[in-house]
């Protein structure tokens, strides 16, 4: 990857987290409450196993011939999420669908969709979901580079930030 891009990997991922948690949140209070009782029998509090999933489908799509071992058998990446819930039926006796898999699938699905098949279906480069600039200044500034538009003027050696106090600094 090269370093002088604005965009990296901090800031994508804080995005897709930030989508994730937002995705998550909409689709349980708007969706999930339509799903039939013996579905949805599961209310969830803390939707830690929503975002997991979320974020290991988002990893398997984009890392699909990567080998993985799950309990020592091992298969391509791609498979994760799919083994992670047939395991997640085993545990709850075949009686409930592991709906907080599905759902994470799902959120992880509409944003692997929207942020890397319809822009390499359009093509030129069109983006429907971007990271915002704000949160790639934000991102910068914390891991000392160079801010767009802060800089000092096309040097290429990165601006420092005093950090005490901020979360990680």
């Amino acid at each position: 990857r090269d370093f002088n891009d604005p965009r990296g990997e901090s800031p994508d991922y804080a995005f897709a987290l930030l989508f994730g948690m937002v995705g998550i949140l909409m689709t349980q209070f708007l969706l999930l409450p339509y799903l039939p009782s013996s579905l949805s029998s599961q209310r969830h509090i803390f939707f830690h196993r929503h975002l997991t999933q979320y974020v290991v489908y988002i990893w398997s799509k984009q890392h699909a011939h990567h080998r993985v071992n799950l309990f020592g058998f091992p298969m391509e990446a791609a498979y994760l999420p799919y083994a992670y819930l047939i395991i997640g039926y085993a545990l709850n006796n075949g009686q409930v669908l592991p709906i907080d898999n599905l759902h994470g699938m799902f959120v992880g699905h509409v944003y692997y969709y929207l942020a890397c098949v319809v822009p390499s279906v359009l093509g030129g480069g069109r983006a429907v979901l971007a990271t915002p600039m704000f949160l790639v200044d934000l991102c910068n500034w914390l891991e000392g580079r160079n801010v767009m538009g802060f800089g000092r003027g096309g040097e290429d050696e990165p601006v420092l930030a005093d950090v005490d106090g901020v979360i990680g600094g």
